[in-house]
């Protein structure tokens, strides 16, 4: 039972790195595009209206355009960020930190 259970966590968190790494993907595509608007300078909320290069927009402004054009996959992109932010810190603490440290009266 205890290899199934294993399985079925591996298969979960690589399906969850496989969704951030779509959503990721699909997500900076979208951002790119706000420096090809004809009136991308309307669509800054961040960055200095002093920016004459569209190079220079903030990774902010970019996201907040994204998540206007594409609010479904920056959300899943959000929530698989968190995810695997949560994940790593469960793995870090449970398999880094008790190991090293060979605490064992907290499992």
């Amino acid at each position: 039972m205890d290899f199934v259970e294993k399985k079925e966590n591996n298969v979960s968190g690589l399906s969850l790195v496989l969704i951030f790494g779509y959503t990721f993907f699909f997500t900076s595509w979208t951002a790119s595009y706000l420096a090809y608007e004809d009136d991308w300078k309307s669509k800054l909320t961040y960055t200095p209206t002093t920016v004459t290069d569209p190079q220079k927009i903030y990774v902010i402004d970019k996201f907040l355009y994204t998540f206007e054009i594409q609010p479904i996959v920056t959300s899943i992109f959000l929530f698989s960020t968190l995810c695997l932010m949560v994940l790593s810190g469960i793995y870090l603490f449970k398999y880094v930190i008790i190991k090293f440290f060979k605490v064992s009266n907290l499992t």
